[in-house]
């Protein structure tokens, strides 16, 4: 009984482990992706290939910080 718990148990931490390293991978994709679109806008608006007004610029970078918007 003991040993088909510590079974049990070693498959539960492996689960969990694995979910937990998804979620830091996920959430690092979510974060470099961020970076990658905050850093192409102002690539754009220093190569002056992008003339936004205050509008543009407030919601580009709430949509970068946000991914949800």
């Amino acid at each position: 009984m003991a040993r088909d718990r510590e079974g049990l148990d070693e498959a539960v931490r492996s689960v969990c482990s694995s979910r937990a390293d998804e979620k830091r991978r996920a959430e690092d994709e979510v974060e470099r992706g961020r970076r990658r679109r905050i850093e192409e806008l102002k690539r754009q608006v220093r190569k002056g290939d992008y003339s936004p007004d205050l509008k543009d610029i407030a919601r580009l970078l709430t949509s970068a910080m946000d991914p949800t918007l």
